[in-house]
């Protein structure tokens, strides 16, 4: 079992990788993204797999996404002069492969691809 102060030592070694290190390498990063901001999607996999949200915000160079109200985690912020400190919940990133987008009609998650629609003239109406 380790001890306290080796998971210090663990947890400021993570820290001092450079930031390059912790990304994911470039062949993978998702090259077409179906999943933008302002999308309605739901949790496959995870303690809130099934909740439903809206996409915040979409972290490309991580793979991730901020769904609203899922995947919720306590910070702590640091005391200040006039105050303690305090708790407060915020939303963590969620892995892009982890949701899906939801099927408007069944309200249901349900998996997108692209195709090219017409007779390959380069009319797509």
């Amino acid at each position: 079992m380790t001890s306290a102060p080796n998971m210090k030592k663990m947890a400021a070694r993570w820290m001092r990788t450079p930031l390059w290190r912790r990304l994911p390498k470039r062949n993978e990063l998702v090259r077409t993204w179906t999943i933008v901001r302002g999308d309605r999607v739901q949790l496959l996999s995870g303690k809130d797999a099934g909740r439903q949200g809206v996409v915040k915000r979409v972290l490309r160079r991580e793979n991730r996404v901020i769904v609203d109200g899922v995947n919720l985690v306590k910070k702590r912020a640091p005391p200040t002069a006039e105050a303690k400190s305090q708790l407060y919940t915020k939303e963590a990133p969620v892995a892009v492969s982890a949701v899906q987008l939801v099927d408007p009609s069944t309200n249901g998650p349900s998996p997108v691809a692209w195709r090219a629609v017409g007779d390959g003239n380069g009319d797509f109406g």
